[in-house]
């Protein structure tokens, strides 16, 4: 390899501006995830890492300066967010994925870095690296996002459709790459190259170029792009025994043998979970995980082109045209309610709390009512026969909560006839399982539960919890939606009637009080969803205990209402006659927040939006205006949405990040 004299030393300011431009700014509720530096030493695979919060730029850089120095010691960061709760000396994988504030290409074969620009198609990058100009250019480019995106699949999609648009690097189209830092120096060890240092660097004020863009926006230019090298697959030519001898050495295109033996194996008529578990024994041992990562796409494409699928296959249901005209001569129907303005017939409700909030508690409540027609928090019931599906209560568990529901009903068990109750505690209660991919498959106990409550003639279904029965990777927007609709959906549709599926809020969807969980496909396809919360959790830390509070956090068919506060007492929830503590703050006195906000960003000294920072802002809305814990983190995020205030570097110099005042309230005459 030549080698040249290396005077640079790594450029810690373009390096805080690459960092900067991927994980400053706005981070719409993902401000909790990690940034991922990774290093190798003396050459070889980027081995060692460490996790970084987003207010320790200044850690990161310092760090990445020290290692980058030392001969043959590249360092890379994580293209995307890692997430909260990853080990902080790991190397993150595909699972550690939190959300992606960018997408990017990797332009690493010869000649592909040159006369780029014509195959921008519009959508001009935020952010570039040189990673090198010897023997030939080699670059990586970036969008930055709106707001960050958290489904890994669409973000594979994109990233498939940005590496065939510029024809870059194959390997890099997943949430787990890494990529050289800006401003450190390229150790690089293959033949022909030399040691250099990258230019990082992004458009000008004067260029006029946009600074972020939609996801859909990018999608839409580059989602359909063609690869300028696909094969054209001769299936009955493929060797499949030097396949897998190329694949178990290691040698040879790994991406071409793995879609060659996939080809095949579609045209022999082999099914997904064979191809699958077949191809994951042969890649395991030479892949880091992105190849296997591609089967489920490259089984669905050969299938496409191959017009082949499974026997078992699902065929879709024929289109039924509607003419509104129809609905001229017929009554307008009036909406069906299970509990009026919370749970709609015919649909999926999401039930979402924290554990230990009393959700299964209140779920259970609700069935006793549903099936005796009893009140519910003071609010009538349509009746009818329902079954619980409880996976994590014992039966005991469930008959001391049933006396105590009994007693507040005025009950007894003998008006229990139209109610049944399962429990699973400890066994596999897996009710949709993506074993194949992407592609979710029911299972047989669904059919057994569907058979179950149709037998029964229940029309309402309780289902607790979400993570005990759905098999996939909550942050897949595809496989959300597939369970809600094909799962929890198909038993609403088949009865007639009701769903309710309990599940637990993220970290960040409780510290934002929304109290969602996943990505945003959970929220988007139930037809309402329900958030039970502590008092502590919202509001004043000195709050009762025993309080919780019930909200409609998404209602499509009535407005979001009030809060309904409740209280524990005597082993059940009840609504809380109490008069409910203001929680609104008025505009002089968030004004007066402001105001020592933006007197912290004047100092240079700038508050930091991150939970976990010493500079964090809530701090000082306890310290100094004696909020809450819970009340400041909601305020906080509130802020941001409306853009009251926005993370910013208060200057180059110290590259230190903080919140600056962008709009105040207005307070009127």
């Amino acid at each position: 390899m030549s080698v040249v004299p290396l005077s640079e030393k790594p450029n810690s300011d373009q390096m805080f501006e690459h960092l900067n431009h991927l994980f400053g700014g706005f981070l719409d509720g993902v401000h909790d995830g990690l940034v991922e530096l990774a290093w190798t030493v003396n050459g070889g695979k980027p081995d060692r890492a460490q996790l970084f919060e987003l207010d320790q730029f200044e850690e990161l850089v310092a760090k990445a300066t020290e290692i980058n120095a030392k001969p043959n010691h590249s360092c890379y960061v994580g293209a995307a967010l890692r997430k909260p709760g990853s080990g902080k000396n790991d190397r993150c994988g595909v699972k550690q994925f939190y959300a992606s504030t960018c997408v990017w290409a990797d332009l690493d074969d010869e000649g592909v870095a040159d006369g780029v620009r014509a195959r921008y198609r519009g959508i001009d990058p935020t952010f570039w690296v040189v990673t090198a100009r010897k023997p030939y250019k080699r670059a990586q480019l970036w969008w930055r996002l709106d707001e960050p995106l958290r489904d890994p699949v669409e973000l594979k999609k994109i990233l498939g459709g940005l590496q065939r648009a510029f024809g870059g690097d194959k390997a890099v189209v997943n949430s787990a790459n890494l990529m050289r830092l800006g401003g450190s120096i390229n150790w690089s060890q293959k033949p022909g190259r030399v040691f250099e240092l990258t230019d990082a660097g992004g458009p000008g004020p004067e260029d006029n170029r946009a600074l972020s863009y939609p996801v859909e926006e990018i999608s839409k230019a580059f989602g359909n792009s063609q690869s300028t090298d696909a094969k054209v697959i001769d299936i009955g030519g493929i060797d499949v025994d030097a396949c897998i001898a190329d694949l178990k050495r290691g040698k040879g295109h790994l991406n071409l043998n793995t879609r060659n033996l996939i080809w095949k194996m579609v045209s022999d008529g082999a099914p997904d979970w064979v191809i699958s578990t077949a191809m994951e024994a042969l890649l395991t041992p030479v892949s880091d995980g992105g190849t296997i990562s591609e089967v489920p796409r490259l089984i669905e494409g050969a299938r496409k082109v191959q017009n082949k699928y499974p026997a078992d296959r699902n065929e879709s249901t024929p289109l039924e045209l509607i003419d509104p005209r129809d609905w001229m001569t017929k009554a307008t129907p009036e909406r069906q309610w299970l509990v009026e303005d919370y749970i709609p017939m015919m649909h999926v409700t999401g039930f979402y709390g924290d554990g230990g909030s009393g959700k299964t508690l209140l779920t259970h409540q609700l069935l006793t009512s549903v099936t005796t027609g009893k009140d519910w928090l003071g609010m009538p019931v349509r009746q009818m026969r329902g079954i619980g599906f409880f996976c994590e209560d014992y039966e005991d568990d469930l008959h001391i909560n049933q006396d105590n529901i009994n007693f507040a009903l005025g009950l007894a068990y003998s008006d229990l006839g139209d109610m049944r109750v399962i429990s699973r505690v400890g066994e596999d209660n897996i009710l949709m399982s993506f074993i194949n991919g992407n592609k979710g498959e029911r299972t047989a106990l669904f059919e057994q539960l569907l058979t179950a409550t149709q037998e029964f003639g229940a029309q309402f279904v309780l289902i607790d919890t979400l993570a005990d029965t759905f098999d996939g990777n909550e942050n897949v927007r595809g496989q959300a939606r597939q369970f809600i609709a094909n799962v929890c959906g198909r038993i609403a549709r088949e009865i007639e009637g009701v769903v309710v599926v309990c599940a637990h809020p993220s970290i960040a969807g409780m510290k934002s009080g929304d109290g969602y969980g996943g990505n945003t496909a959970w929220s988007n396809t139930v037809r309402s969803r329900l958030y039970l919360s502590r008092a502590e959790e919202l509001d004043d830390d000195d709050a009762d205990p025993n309080e919780r509070t019930l909200s409609r956090k998404k209602a499509n068919y009535s407005g979001l209402g009030e809060d309904l506060p409740l209280v524990w007492s005597e082993g059940v929830l009840l609504p809380n006659d109490q008069p409910a503590k203001s929680k609104e703050i008025d505009k002089p006195t968030q004004n007066q927040m402001l105001i020592t906000i933006q007197a912290a960003w004047d100092d240079g000294n700038p508050l930091a939006e991150g939970y976990n920072s010493a500079r964090y802002v809530g701090h000082m809305l306890r310290e100094k205006f004696g909020l809450s814990k819970g009340k400041a983190n909601k305020l906080v995020s509130q802020w941001l949405i409306n853009g009251n205030v926005r993370s910013e570097m208060v200057n180059s110099t110290s590259r230190k990040m903080g919140l600056k005042v962008e709009k105040w309230f207005d307070l009127g005459s």
